[in-house]
């Protein structure tokens, strides 16, 4: 940042520019804001599922207004309105009593205001003369400094030795003409602090003196007659409904032209809000995305119909969403609230009347009047002014006190940072101080002081008559909503534009509710939809709103900073309105624009101090940065500074811009005017809460861990069925599985020779029974065939001739079904699994059988079912190991 501070009354402030406009984001940005957009979106089926995520505040904060406005708008009912525009049509004032109502309007606001004033803290006598020492202080010493060339240099990374000599020279000369300004401004702030009442109670006069001698006695009949018409002639507006959601219509257009700071509690990582839903799309289908974010995005495809909703929407609003609009449907939901307050009667309204008009005894003390706001507003000014001077001196003072000793050709990134940051403040505290009048053009009349800072004992009748004011026990604030409801329905009444822009937006408002409809149905196809994998995801939910904040805040930085150009427009604007309405010499008119308009000075600082945070943030995204990986992207957020918000206080400034463009006898450029309403508008719309993304940018880290812990380390099958690379633990847990593979099989002859001896025994005893002309009590083979010649003769073995001749006897009188034939690849296996393979490759029973005490046990089986699964199915076709077809047939247990 630099500052150009000469001769000229015209000081312009150059905001840091960190990116220029048209350059393009760096790619880590688009890919985090990519994966924030993904993720956020797969946690919204999830929780519109289990109903974790309201439907009204998922739309709420896709437009940043309030859930409860989404709920009322869906009760909306134009009926309402157009019969609300048909009785304030209707209605017929005189307009022969509108200064009487204007009165009774301001001496309620003099009531209530004199409520808040107290005036027993006034500054003494001897601390009030001290002032006048203010009006010597000379600031053309400022002139010349170069705080340019210091902020020049502290943006380095290092310094050479020449650099290190002109910037230490440069500060010791800035210090020096900085302590020239004042002494000690301390003492001189508190004085001016004490003053502050003072605005108040020159407001409080000036209702006084305009309406303070109101008199119902006083006026002819026939105004008496048309004051009691006309309050009659409100009570019809008592016999409509009035429409519940105009403050929401309200809301709704000014979300559209200006940002609203909504807490965003499900969908943070849509940092553009609605805008972000329509991009989903190419973001499913980004390789990066795809490579970091292992699962089929396809099932997020009910998204594209919901971006189609929420951007119909959005255009049902931006077509009447203009400032003009905004000012009409205020003036239409002030004019509702005081409607529903309620009609006073006849007797009611002359009590008021008579009740202000005998508590008005202090006389009209106009020169008095004109001195207090004077005072009032140039201590104000002062005020300014001074606390820039003390704010410089304390820079200075740490400057001097902690940077200064330490720059050298070797001095760190650190230091010529926060060097940087206090020249900011200096420059800004620079430029309050040099710019408007002079110190010695305000006048604080410190000569005739007595009946300013002794006003209660000087001016015991006003005193009295406020309080009598205040006191008043009647019907006035029911009297004045009346009467200030018939103002506004005259100035209704005179703009036709103001019912046009009502009814245009109640138009819209009436497409909302369809489009709301819609969209809540495209919810339940997304929540109907869900890809049940998804389920596996739920723990996306705990990091979703962290992590699309942290990446927030890393966008909204890129974006604010390539508008550095339009905010140091704006801040020179602003202060060039100041300065013109402070030359300005009405003095009620410029209290009424200063309480509007604001404190402009700790705006610009604000502004100023934000560059200078998220540009270095954004400066360090460059070179190898410009494309981290994933996992590197942590290093983004490591030694942030503490972020800035700004408030642009859009509201009140362009209630303070209309009210300067409305004043006729004030010299203000009314194209600049249009112009800063045009420039505070535009970058109203950009969200400058930046403070609230602190936690999130700390945590964020911890935070990417998790989130790479949830796609990577969990291990959840992906929709696509690709393989994710194997972790240590994956390669320990598949070396032990393959040894007890190994060792299994290696058992498998032995167990099977033991078999076979037992089988070859329980064969021969069931021979000698048959001889002998015993049944077998067994009869369990009735569902197997087993050709034991076969299976023997295949083994080189000798059987029985016992076996021979009775074998036909002994094969079961049910047969089963075929043992699985053997694929060829089977040839090699050894013939012990062979024939184990053909004693058990029939269907057998998930139960683990007991002990077997017989051969019987070990042929014997009743209707059983294979096995459902069995732990040779881990083992892929791929793996070391005999065919599927095979090995799925056993289970360790047989």
């Amino acid at each position: 940042m630099s500052i150009f501070i000469g001769r000229t009354q015209k000081i312009r402030m150059k905001i840091r520019i960190g990116i220029q406009f048209h350059s393009p984001t760096p790619e880590v940005i688009e890919n985090l804001a990519r994966l924030a957009r993904i993720v956020t979106a797969i946690t919204i089926p999830i929780g519109l599922s289990d109903g974790s995520i309201p439907e009204d505040n998922l739309i709420a904060e896709f437009f940043n207004i309030e859930p409860e406005d989404v709920r009322n708008m869906e009760k909306f009912n134009k009926q309402y309105s157009e019969l609300l525009f048909i009785k304030i049509k209707d209605i017929k004032l005189s307009n022969k009593v509108n200064d009487v109502m204007e009165a009774l309007v301001q001496m309620f606001d003099l009531r209530e205001l004199w409520k808040t004033i107290d005036l027993s803290n006034l500054p003494n006598s001897a601390d009030y003369a001290d002032l006048e020492s203010l009006r010597s202080i000379d600031v053309s010493v400022i002139e010349y400094l170069k705080i340019a060339d210091i902020q020049n240099l502290s943006r380095k990374d290092s310094l050479s030795d020449s650099e290190v000599k002109t910037l230490k020279s440069s500060i010791t000369d800035l210090a020096k003409a900085v302590e020239s300004l004042y002494v000690n401004p301390i003492k001189q702030m508190e004085t001016l602090a004490k003053l502050k009442p003072l605005l108040s109670l020159g407001k409080v006069l000036d209702f006084y003196t305009i309406h303070g001698k109101l008199n119902y006695n006083q006026m002819m009949p026939k105004d008496k007659e048309f004051l009691k018409a006309d309050f009659e002639a409100l009570k019809k507006l008592k016999e409509i409904t009035l429409p519940p959601s105009l403050d929401v219509v309200s809301r709704f257009v000014s979300s559209r032209f200006m940002h609203h700071q909504t807490n965003k509690t499900y969908t943070a990582g849509f940092v553009n809000g609605f805008k972000d839903v329509d991009t989903l799309k190419t973001d499913r289908s980004d390789a990066w995305i795809q490579d970091v974010v292992k699962y089929d995005l396809s099932t997020l495809k009910e998204f594209d119909r919901l971006g189609i909703e929420v951007v119909e929407l959005d255009g049902h609003w931006r077509s009447v969403s203009t400032y003009s609009t905004y000012k009409s449907l205020k003036l239409v939901s002030d004019l509702c609230k005081l409607i529903a307050r309620g009609s006073p009667s006849h007797d009611e309204i002359v009590e008021v009347m008579h009740g202000v008009s005998l508590c008005s005894t202090a006389p009209i003390d106009i020169p008095l009047n004109e001195k207090i706001n004077k005072i009032a507003g140039n201590a104000r000014l002062l005020y300014k002014k001074v606390s820039a001077i003390h704010r410089m001196q304390q820079s200075m003072t740490v400057v001097k006190s902690q940077l200064l000793d330490r720059l050298s050709t070797s001095a760190s990134k650190a230091d010529l940072k926060e060097m940087e940051k206090l020249m900011v403040k200096l420059e800004t505290d620079a430029r309050i101080v040099k710019e408007g009048r002079s110190f010695y053009a305000y006048d604080m009349y410190t000569s005739d002081s007595d009946k300013i800072i002794d006003f209660k004992e000087e001016k015991p009748y006003h005193i009295g008559t406020f309080n009598c004011i205040r006191d008043l026990v009647i019907e006035f604030e029911k009297v004045a909503a009346a009467a200030r409801t018939s103002v506004i329905i005259d100035q209704i009444q005179k703009n036709q534009t103001i019912m046009d822009d009502v009814k245009n937006t109640y138009e819209a408002s009436s497409n909302t509710v369809k489009t709301l409809e819609l969209i809540k149905l495209v919810f339940r196809n997304i929540k109907t939809y869900v890809d049940p994998k998804l389920t596996n995801l739920t723990d996306l939910q705990n990091v979703s709103k962290p992590f699309g904040e942290a990446v927030a805040a890393l966008v909204l930085s890129d974006v604010v900073s390539r508008r550095s150009l339009d905010f140091e427009e704006f801040v020179n604007k602003g202060f060039l309105l100041e300065n013109q309405v402070d030359a300005d010499n009405g003095d009620k008119f410029k209290e009424e624009f200063r309480a509007e308009w604001g404190d402009f000075q700790t705006t610009a600082q604000d502004i100023n101090s934000m560059f200078v945070g998220i540009t270095s943030w954004i400066e360090t995204i460059k070179g190898p940065n410009v494309s981290l990986s994933l996992e590197e992207a942590g290093l983004l957020y490591e030694n942030l500074t503490n972020f800035v918000d700004v408030d642009l206080m859009t509201h009140h400034r362009l209630n303070a811009i209309d009210r300067a463009e409305n004043e006729q006898s004030t010299p203000v450029d009314k194209k600049l005017l249009g112009e800063l309403r045009k420039a505070l508008i535009d970058l109203s719309r950009l969200d400058l809460k930046f403070a609230r993304f602190q936690n999130s940018t700390i945590q964020m880290p911890e935070t990417l861990d998790l989130l790479l812990d949830i796609l990577y380390v969990e291990g959840i099958e992906s929709f696509t069925a690709r393989w994710r690379p194997l972790k240590v633990l994956d390669l320990t847990f598949l070396f032990g599985f393959l040894i007890m593979f190994y060792l299994s099989l290696w058992s498998v002859p032995f167990s099977y020779r033991n078999m076979k001896k037992s089988y070859k025994r329980d064969i021969q005893r069931r021979s000698e029974k048959k001889l002998d002309g015993e049944e077998p009590e067994d009869n369990d083979f009735s569902e197997f065939e087993y050709d034991l010649e076969e299976i023997m003769v295949f083994y080189d073995e000798e059987m029985p001739e016992s076996v021979h001749e009775d074998h036909e006897q002994i094969t079961v009188r049910e047969r089963a079904k075929e043992p699985e034939p053997l694929e060829d690849e089977a040839k090699d296996f050894s013939p012990d699994l062979l024939e184990l393979y053909a004693l058990y490759g029939h269907d057998k029973d998930a139960e683990e059988p007991s002990e077997p005490s017989s051969t019987d046990e070990y042929f014997g089986t009743s209707s059983r079912e294979p096995h459902s699964q069995s732990w040779f199915h881990l083992i892929s076709q791929d793996s070391l190991g005999p065919p599927p077809s095979i090995i799925s047939t056993y289970s360790l247990h047989d």
